[in-house]
C-alpha cells in the first residue's frame, strides 16, 4: 500500500468543508513496546554520543540436579531495551548510529516437537521495536570487534559478569560501572505505554482482591485465599505474580512478608492480603486488610484500620512533583503517633518526644513506599526512601501537620527496615513516577518483647495493659499504586477498600452453613431444649478429662455464625435466633458429657449427677451463649426481648416444643424440615402485614424454652 502524504492531503482539503474518513492499514502492530525510545533515553542519561550498549537476556538453565528448566523470568534491564520476552537472546545499541539490534537463537527443528519454537527473524522484526534482528551466533564477534572499528566510545555492560565472554569486563574500553546507574535514572519515569501496562496489572489484581472479599465467608484457611487470587489472575492471562502472595490472618499479619499462607482462619479477626500480579512484566502492588466477617470484630480492629486509612489518605493527597518522599514518610509517623496516643497505646510523651525517641518504629517499621514498574521494588538512580543524613534539609511541603522537618529525621527512618540505602541526596518526586503508598500499624509480639519493651527509651511510652488488647489484630496495611502527574497524582489501584470493601463481604448470604448442618450425618438431639441424657449408663460419667478444644471450637463456630448472620430487621433476627437453636444441637452426647465433667460438682468424677444437675449445667452453657449474642447484637436483643413474652405469633407454622426426654433420632430423619425451621431465605424482607384476625398458636414457644431462665438455680428440678 502506498504511503500516505499527509501534507498533500491537508493542503488539498484545507478549503473544503467536509468530513473525511481515513483508512490506514499496517503490516505490523501499531503499538509496540517502545524499546527504541528507551534506548535513546538511556544514552541521554549516560551523557555520551558514542558507544555500544550490550545486554544479554536470560539463558536457558536447568534446575540443580534436574533435567527440568528453571522457570523463565526475563532480565528486566534487557526487557527495558528490547521488549523481548524470549530466552537466550541478546541486544546491542550503537549510540552514534542510533541502531538497536536484537539477536535471537536459531530454531532447532529437533526440539520444536518438545518445547515449541521461538520467533523467526521476520516475526521478531515485526513484533519488536528494533532496527535489525540477527541470529545470536553473530553477537559475540560483533561486540568484540566494535572497539577496533570505532576509534571513540566504550562498550557498556551492566555488570562485570555480563560480558559477551568471560573476562570481557577487563578488556580495554569496556565499562561496567556506568550503565546500570543510567538505566535506573531512565526507568524511574514511566512513559504512557508503561503506565498502561501497570494500570492493566492493577485492574486484574483489583478483580482478584474483589473475588477474595466476595468469598471470604466460605473460606476456612489462608490457602484458599491465595488460591482464588491466583485463579482470578491466571484466568485473565496474568500467570505471574509480582511477588509472593501474603495472605496473613490474625497475628500472622505482624510479619511483614508472611508467605506460608497455610493456617486456619478460625478465631482470627482480620486478614492482611498483599498481592499483585504482573502484566507483560510490569508489576502491581496492592494491599487490603479486612475483617473475616461482615463487620469489624472489635473496636480495636476498627480503630487501627481507621488510623492507617488516615495515614494513607493524608500522604496521597500531598503527592506532586517536587515533594520529597521522605517527608511524607515522616508525616505518616506523626499521624500514627497521634492516633496511638489517642488510643492510649502510647503514653507519657508528646508527639515530638516520641518521634525523637523513634518509638513509633515499633508499630510502623517499614518505609512508606517504593518505586514500581518492571520490578515491584523498581529501580531508581536515587532511592525513593533516601535520607539526606546530616546535610541541611529544605522542606518541600508547605506544612507538615504544624511541624517542621526535624534535623534528626533519622529517628523514624531505619535503612535496614525501610529497605532503602542511605544516600547523600534526597529523592524528589517527578512527573511519570509510579510509587506505592503503603502505611501500616503492626503489633509484633517478638519485636515488642525483644527490642522495645526491654528498652527504657521506648518502654516508658508504651502502655502494656492497653497494648494487650491490640495484639490479636496482628497488623493493618493499606497500599495503592500512585502515578505522579504534572498537577498532582492519579491512583492506579481500583481494589475496594473501606465501606466498599465491607459491602462485598456483607453481600454474601451464609445459608451454606445451614445447608451443611441439615445434611450432616452426625447424630443430633431433636429436642429444642437441652436433653437430660436418658440413655447414658452410670459408668459413662467417670471423669475422663475435659475436651476443651472441642467445646472451644463449638463456641467459636457459634460466635462466628452469629456475626455472619446479623441482620437489620426483626424478621431476620428472629430467624437468626432459631438458627442458633439448631446449631446448639450439634453438641453430641460426648461433648455435653465433657461439659458436665468440666463445670459440674466434684461428685461427677465418681457417679452420674442427677438429671436436674446435668440439665442446669448444660442450660448454663446455653445461657453463656445467650449473653454473647446479647453483647454482639445489643440493638436486636431489644427486638427479640419484645417478642419473648408473646412467643412467635407471626411465624407460620409455629415452633412446637418437643419432649425433653426425647432420645437420639435417626440422622436420616433429623432434618431442618422436621425441626420446623425455614432455612431457605435469610435475605431482608418487607415487613409482614398482619391479618385482620391474628392467628395465635395454641402453645406458643417462648424464647426461654431454648435459652434458660435467668432465675434458674443450680439443682432446680426440670421435670
Amino acid at each position: 500500500m502506498a504511503a500516505l502524504d499527509m501534507e498533500a492531503l491537508i493542503e488539498r482539503c484545507k478549503d473544503e468543508q467536509r468530513n473525511l474518513w481515513v483508512h490506514i492499514e499496517a503490516s505490523t502492530p501499531l503499538e509496540k513496546y517502545p524499546a527504541k525510545q528507551h534506548a535513546q533515553r538511556v544514552a541521554d542519561k549516560l551523557g555520551v554520543t558514542e558507544g555500544l550498549i550490550y545486554l544479554p537476556g536470560v539463558p536457558t538453565v536447568l534446575l540443580e540436579d534436574s533435567d527440568q528448566p528453571r522457570p523463565f523470568r526475563q532480565r528486566r534491564y534487557f526487557y527495558y531495551l528490547s521488549g523481548c520476552d524470549e530466552p537466550d537472546c541478546h541486544l546491542t545499541y550503537d549510540i552514534e548510529q542510533d541502531a538497536l539490534v536484537l539477536y535471537i537463537p536459531e530454531i532447532d527443528p529437533k526440539k520444536v516437537i518438545w518445547n515449541g519454537r521461538g520467533s523467526t527473524i521476520t516475526e521478531a522484526t515485526e513484533k519488536y521495536d528494533v532496527d535489525c534482528v540477527y541470529y545470536s551466533n553473530l553477537v559475540k564477534p560483533t561486540v568484540l570487534i566494535w572497539p577496533a572499528l570505532n576509534e571513540k566510545g566504550n562498550v557498556y555492560i551492566l555488570h562485570p559478569s555480563q560480558g559477551v565472554e568471560p573476562g570481557h569486563n577487563k578488556m580495554d574500553r569496556v565499562d561496567a560501572t556506568k550503565l546500570q546507574h543510567a538505566m535506573d535514572a531512565a526507568r524511574v519515569r514511566k512513559d504512557s505505554h508503561e503506565v498502561k501496562l501497570i494500570r492493566r496489572a492493577n485492574e486484574i489484581s483489583a478483580e482478584a482482591h474483589s473475588n477474595v472479599l466476595s468469598n471470604i465467608l466460605k473460606f476456612k484457611n489462608e490457602a484458599e485465599v491465595e488460591a482464588i487470587f491466583l485463579d482470578t489472575c491466571v484466568s485473565h492471562d496474568a500467570k505471574n505474580q509480582a511477588y509472593e502472595i501474603i495472605a496473613a490472618s490474625g497475628e500472622n499479619a505482624s510479619t511483614l512478608h508472611y508467605v506460608k499462607n497455610d493456617e486456619p482462619l478460625a478465631g482470627r479477626q482480620l486478614m492482611c492480603l498483599d498481592a499483585g500480579c504482573e502484566w507483560q512484566n510490569y508489576a502491581s502492588d496492592v494491599t487490603r486488610t479486612f475483617p473475616l466477617s461482615g463487620q469489624w470484630p472489635s473496636k480495636e480492629a476498627k480503630n487501627i484500620y481507621d488510623l492507617v486509612q488516615r495515614m494513607q489518605t493524608a500522604c496521597i493527597e500531598r503527592l506532586k512533583p517536587g515533594v520529597k518522599f521522605i517527608e511524607l514518610h515522616y508525616l505518616a509517623h506523626r499521624i500514627a503517633i497521634e492516633g496511638l496516643l489517642a488510643l492510649n497505646i502510647l503514653q507519657n510523651g508528646t508527639v515530638d518526644e516520641i518521634v525523637k525517641a523513634g518509638t513509633s518504629l515499633a508499630f510502623f517499621p517499614h518505609g512508606l513506599g517504593h518505586h514500581m514498574g518492571l520490578e515491584v521494588h523498581d529501580a531508581s538512580a536515587v532511592p525513593l526512601m533516601s535520607y539526606p543524613g546530616k546535610e541541611s534539609v529544605e522542606s518541600s511541603l508547605v506544612e507538615l501537620e504544624g511541624a517542621e522537618l526535624p534535623a534528626d529525621i533519622a529517628a523514624v527512618y531505619e535503612p535496614g527496615l525501610c529497605r532503602a540505602p542511605t544516600d547523600p541526596k534526597s529523592s524528589a518526586l517527578e512527573e511519570g513516577m509510579v510509587v506505592t503508598v503503603e502505611p501500616g500499624i503492626y503489633f509484633s509480639r517478638y519485636a515488642l518483647s525483644t527490642i522495645y519493651l526491654p528498652s527504657p527509651v521506648h518502654s516508658k511510652y508504651i502502655n502494656v495493659e492497653v497494648l494487650e488488647k491490640y495484639l490479636p489484630i496482628g497488623g493493618v496495611r493499606i497500599e495503592d499504586d500512585i502515578l505522579v502527574t504534572e498537577q498532582g497524582y492519579q491512583n492506579l489501584t481500583t481494589a475496594p477498600k473501606g465501606e466498599e470493601m465491607l459491602d462485598l463481604i456483607r453481600a454474601q448470604v451464609p445459608v451454606e452453613a445451614i445447608a451443611t448442618l441439615s445434611q450432616s450425618s452426625a447424630p443430633r438431639f431433636q429436642d429444642v431444649s437441652p436433653p437430660i441424657f436418658p440413655n447414658i449408663s452410670r459408668g459413662t460419667w467417670s471423669h475422663g478429662g475435659f475436651n476443651a478444644d472441642k467445646l472451644s471450637t463449638v463456641k467459636a463456630e457459634l460466635r462466628n455464625d452469629s456475626l455472619r448472620l446479623v441482620t437489620d430487621t426483626l424478621d431476620r433476627a428472629t430467624k437468626l435466633e432459631r438458627y442458633l437453636r439448631l446449631r446448639h444441637q450439634q453438641l453430641d452426647q460426648g461433648s455435653l458429657r465433657d461439659l458436665v465433667d468440666a463445670q459440674g460438682p466434684s461428685s461427677v468424677n465418681t457417679s452420674r449427677p442427677s438429671p436436674a444437675v446435668a440439665q442446669t449445667i448444660v442450660r448454663k452453657f446455653y445461657k453463656d451463649m445467650q449473653n454473647e449474642f446479647r453483647a454482639a447484637f445489643p440493638g436486636k436483643w431489644e427486638d427479640l426481648a419484645a417478642v419473648e413474652s408473646k412467643g412467635y405469633p407471626e411465624i407460620d407454622p409455629p415452633l412446637r416444643p418437643l419432649s425433653s426426654s426425647s432420645a437420639l433420632q435417626d440422622p436420616a430423619t433429623d432434618t431442618a424440615q422436621q425441626l420446623q425451621m425455614d432455612t431457605t431465605n435469610f435475605a431482608p424482607q418487607a415487613p409482614r402485614v398482619p391479618p385482620k384476625t391474628p392467628q395465635v398458636p395454641e402453645k406458643p414457644l417462648a424464647y426461654r424454652q431454648s435459652m434458660p431462665s435467668d432465675n434458674l438455680q443450680s439443682g432446680a428440678s426440670t421435670e
